[in-house]
């Protein structure tokens, strides 16, 4: 037994990981590239700031409308063939962003865009909740949320190669719109939604890994929202709910206008791309460290906050420098830390507090509720630019809700310490108790 102990989690984070890594690398690229192509698409459908927070935005109007049937439809059905079906789909509303010939259907395309991909994110964290433990689960969510500082190191690099070579924002979206196609297929062939469809695992593992999840499923903080009027009215979801929405008000204002505020400094776009990709790449350093760190002490409230106070003070204090733009820029470049790496220690907060009857639904929400900031970030930046011709306000902002995010972490309540009893073991630790993430 203790070879299969040792050997199960090796071919998971191996099998799994990669695959879904790969598959959320390119939805988010499709999300994020028109930060690149804004520029010279607002000079051809005669557009201005506030239009181009609009177009990055409404993306996440439509993200609403799959987040929780998205979750329960991966939970009570299947994850893999719901995001198979939403690979194929979003690939063609991507290439049909560079056909459109006016500001009405682009904030038409960009909408359907959204809708598409909404309930990918719920879908995802559902499979990876039927693959790894809780003492796993930062670290694997992590790992697999890698894919947002990688798209952005890879997306901005390649869309401004392929905008300086093609001189075509157009060509942009149909290039970037083709691999989700491709990549369903591959999907379908490699991913299966529980441990118990595999056949590269032996059936003992299986066993093993299906019995440590069991035992999980029925040892959740709140058993007491056990059903969805209850986790989706409940304080508790709504807390969670709060966070994330302050969390994406800065990530996704920063991805929308960091390039034009970089071209405002007068950098060419090829070097404006490569710039762009360096706070994601502190950000990958980031989600690395605070996801072993948080699995390791299996602590999730601190390293939920510390994330957050990085990102904001340095957001904060850039804004503040913006008169001295290398300096302003090194400090917005560092607090790339703080951008992604909460995630992991986030989401596995959420599925720990929350029955696995409405898990997936409550993961939806959240998600859905979370991702009007990035609604409210691109559009809010982009106003006050437009009303004082600098971005220096709109980043300010930005930070300070980083800061309201790391306050409210404050509130969480949430067993820490605690870890799946390894099933071949005699003993099993003591019951951890209800406890702030400071072991206080």
């Amino acid at each position: 037994m203790a070879a299969v102990v040792q050997n199960v989690p090796r071919r998971r984070f191996a099998r799994i990981i990669p695959i879904a890594f790969l598959m959320y690398t390119i939805a988010f690229m499709d999300r994020i590239n028109i930060g690149l192509a804004i520029p010279s698409m607002s000079k051809a459908l005669h557009f201005d700031p506030t239009i181009a927070g609009l177009a990055f935005g409404i993306f996440f109007i439509g993200y609403l409308f799959l987040q929780i049937p998205g979750g329960h439809l991966a939970e009570r059905w299947s994850a893999k063939w719901f995001i198979f079906i939403l690979l194929l789909v979003w690939g063609c509303f991507s290439i049909l962003t560079g056909l459109v010939r006016n500001v009405t259907q682009l904030l038409a395309v960009r909408f359907l865009l959204g809708v598409t991909e909404g309930g990918v994110w719920p879908a995802t964290l559902v499979l990876l909740a039927h693959w790894f433990p809780r003492e796993e689960r930062a670290r694997a969510n992590n790992l697999w949320m890698l894919c947002l500082p990688v798209a952005s190191v890879v997306v901005s690099p390649l869309s401004g190669l392929i905008l300086a070579t093609t001189h075509d924002y157009r060509l942009l979206f149909l290039y970037e719109g083709i691999p989700p196609i491709v990549w369903a297929a591959l999907w379908a062939l490699l991913i299966h939604d529980r441990p118990g469809e595999a056949g590269w695992i032996t059936a003992a593992e299986r066993e093993h890994l299906e019995a440590r999840l069991a035992r999980e499923r029925e040892d959740r903080d709140r058993p007491d929202l056990a059903t969805y009027r209850q986790a989706l009215s409940s304080p508790v979801t709504w807390l969670f709910c709060s966070i994330y929405f302050f969390s994406t008000i800065p990530g996704y204002g920063i991805s929308s206008f960091l390039p034009s505020l970089l071209k405002q400094a007068g950098l060419s776009i090829g070097l404006v791309g490569v710039v762009t990709a360096l706070p994601y790449l502190v950000a990958i350093a980031g989600l690395l460290a605070v996801g072993y760190a948080s699995d390791r002490s299996m602590t999730r409230r601190r390293w939920i906050a510390i994330p957050a106070l990085v990102m904001g003070i340095g957001i904060v204090a850039s804004a503040l420098l913006q008169a001295r733009p290398v300096v302003s820029t090194v400090i917005l470049i560092l607090a790339g830390f703080g951008l992604y790496s909460y995630l992991g220690p986030f989401w596995a907060s959420v599925d720990q507090i929350m029955p696995a009857e409405t898990s997936g639904g409550a993961m939806g929400l959240v998600n859905a509720v979370g991702n009007l900031g990035g609604f409210v970030g691109p559009y809010l930046v982009g106003f006050l630019d437009t009303a004082t011709g600098t971005f220096t306000s709109g980043f300010l902002f930005l930070g300070l809700c980083a800061l309201a995010m790391a306050a409210l972490t404050r509130l969480i309540r949430i067993r820490e310490g605690m870890r799946t009893p390894a099933l071949d073991h005699v003993a099993s630790p003591p019951a951890p108790e209800l406890r702030d993430a400071d072991g206080g």
